[in-house]
């Protein structure tokens, strides 16, 4: 000790080092602000601090060093200015607290007047951020928690919580605010940052929300190659997420109507295809809004609304094109079955002669088209109901032929082809019983 005032390891007096101070302040503005005296000012003001931790601090000493502070204050706009600042910070690596590393810019009142500005958009940021992410998990995960799912909302949440805390807890401001002070972030520029980042994370996160359209394509995909190897309740999960996601997804919408003919809910898939027809070719994909209207003509005519299934099979079948049919074997399936149901329709309906029609065009792209490909699994169809329009004109001569290429191409496992062979049975048993009556 000297002098009752507090001594350093190598003998420096507070005394001495509140002196040096003073005479650093006064130094300031006579040599322009030279950086030399800028940091000696600086480094004798923490060699202070550091006396004032062993709490023998007398209150003489105390009083005179706030007033040096004060003296200090008025050339924080000039401090702040200096080119070497930010660089001496990264080298000295001072505290955050040593508030005159960070000397506040004479504009700074100006500046502060906009941080209820600041804040409140913040505070908005964050609180539309929770909202789109409670939005996001609850189309994800309502078919249930998958990977993909999991994964964009734990990102919008991880960033909305590390801003959140840093916006709205005590511990989450005192950190941020060291991280600015060590950025040399000026103090009254510390809101228009926090803004920013809260800005950032709303913008990320509306970025994953808005890319619900893309996270529904791959669940899609998802739920076709679960149906391709039967494992059908996950298709279903899938192409429910897909449509929570994206509400107006026709191709969804299409595989979802597929998959409910699968489970025999005729009712379910009905609702899916007429969904994706109402759209119309404009919107959704020809090739998906064919194959709907396919479908569901299919469907109306098992429900023996005749009237309805002509309306749907025509329209689709004026959509194709005849030459597109050439080149293109998906449309030109299509096109096979949207003909072949419209010739069974009109059977429905005793209109043999447009039955016979539709038919013999069916026949013909099947056999122009469709000769050599292997994925045509109802190849027998046409043929069969070719067979039944000529039996019911009673030509049953020129009915046999069609019947014989019934029986070779038709696929029991098919369930319209399976009724129509036993539509061949139950002739051949009619035959059988005329001739032992006759």
């Amino acid at each position: 000790m000297f002098d009752g005032d507090n001594v350093t390891e190598a003998g420096e007096s507070l005394h001495g080092l509140l002196k040096q101070y003073e005479q650093a302040i006064a130094a300031l503005e006579p040599s322009g602000y030279a950086p030399q005296v800028i940091l000696e000012t600086l480094l004798v003001r923490d060699r202070i601090q550091s006396l004032l931790k062993d709490g023998t601090l007398k209150a003489p000493n105390l009083v005179h060093l706030d007033q040096l502070d004060a003296q200090l204050k008025p050339h924080e706009d000039s401090l702040s200015k200096a080119s070497d600042l930010g660089r001496w910070r990264d080298i000295y690596q001072p505290q955050p607290d040593a508030w005159w590393w960070y000397p506040t810019a004479k504009d700074a009142k100006q500046q502060n007047r906009y941080d209820w500005l600041w804040n409140g958009l913040s505070i908005g940021f964050l609180t539309v951020s929770a909202s789109l992410i409670l939005n996001t998990a609850s189309r994800f995960w309502s078919g249930g928690i998958a990977s993909a799912g999991t994964l964009a909302v734990a990102a919008q949440s991880v960033l909305t919580l590390i801003v959140g805390k840093g916006a709205l807890t005590d511990s989450g401001r005192k950190a941020w605010e060291q991280i600015l002070k060590r950025r040399g972030v000026p103090e009254y520029h510390w809101q228009e940052w926090s803004c920013g980042a809260a800005g950032g994370v709303f913008l990320a996160v509306a970025g994953i929300h808005g890319s619900m359209p893309l996270f529904a394509t791959w669940y899609n995909g998802w739920g076709l190659k679960d149906y391709e190897n039967d494992r059908l309740a996950s298709a279903l999960q899938n192409y429910q997420v897909a449509l929570n996601l994206s509400p107006d997804y026709a191709e969804a919408y299409y595989h979802l109507g597929v998959l409910y003919e699968d489970l025999q809910q005729q009712q379910d898939a009905i609702e899916s295809y007429q969904f994706v027809v109402e759209r119309g070719p404009e919107v959704v994909d020809t090739q998906t809004w064919l194959e709907a209207n396919n479908n569901l003509g299919r469907l109306y005519i098992l429900q023996e609304d005749y009237r309805a299934a002509v309306t749907l099979l025509l329209q689709g079948s004026d959509e194709v094109q005849s030459d597109a049919t050439d080149i293109d074997s998906d449309l030109a399936k299509v096109h096979y079955n949207l003909l072949k149901n419209l010739g069974w329709a009109r059977l429905e309906q005793e209109r043999y002669a447009e039955a016979e029609t539709s038919l013999d065009e069916s026949i013909l792209v099947l056999e122009e088209n469709l000769s050599n490909d292997e994925s045509v699994r109802n190849r027998g169809s046409a043929y069969c109901l070719m067979a039944q329009v000529l039996d019911a004109q009673e030509l049953s001569d020129e009915a046999e032929e069609f019947w014989e290429t019934c029986l070779i191409a038709a696929n029991a496992g098919n369930p319209d082809e399976d009724t129509w062979l036993g539509v061949y049975e139950q002739r051949i048993q009619a035959e059988e019983a005329e001739d032992i009556g006759g």
